[in-house]
């Protein structure tokens, strides 16, 4: 279980119907469906500009899905977004976003990092990039990715073992 689905308190947000109808939608999609297809869809309700999906690998977080950045691999210090004193909140905004280096952090901009799981520091997180002007909800976003959270981590490559 990720850290989404264990974190306590209920939210007095709801989903309205569309965002059920895309939980829906992502809760039936084939167990084979690329997390970059999930952030797609997600972008279209959840009124961002631009995600990435990380996995801490050697001291880095890398990027294994990306959504309105491009298909290069982004990778950043494991520092630049960890950030223990908000280890168990289910988001938060990235105070310092210019320090990633992502060319549009600028004042107009606001960037959500979104803990995908419970480690120390986190094995994989999201973070979702928008415009400060935007109906961006990340409490919409986090009950989503509560509901959906297999489909947004990084497909394990399968195993020779048998």
């Amino acid at each position: 279980m990720g850290l989404l689905s264990k974190a306590g308190g209920k939210s007095s947000v709801v989903l309205d119907e569309m965002g059920k109808a895309l939980r829906d939608r992502l809760r039936g999609l084939p167990e084979n469906t690329t997390p970059s297809t999930v952030l797609n869809l997600l972008k279209a309700y959840g009124a961002f500009q631009t995600g990435l999906c990380l996995s801490l690998e050697n001291e880095n977080y890398t990027s294994y899905a990306t959504v309105g950045m491009g298909i290069e691999k982004l990778s950043f210090s494991w520092n630049k977004i960890w950030a223990g004193k908000k280890a168990r909140d289910k988001f938060f905004r990235l105070e310092t976003p210019a320090k990633l280096g992502i060319k549009d952090a600028g004042k107009d901009s606001a960037y959500w990092v979104f803990p995908l799981d419970s480690f120390k520091p986190w094995g994989t997180v999201m973070i979702l990039g928008t415009q400060n002007s935007s109906d961006f909800n990340p409490e919409t976003v986090s009950i989503l990715l509560s509901d959906v959270i297999d489909k947004i981590l990084m497909p394990v490559a399968p195993s020779d073992e048998a």
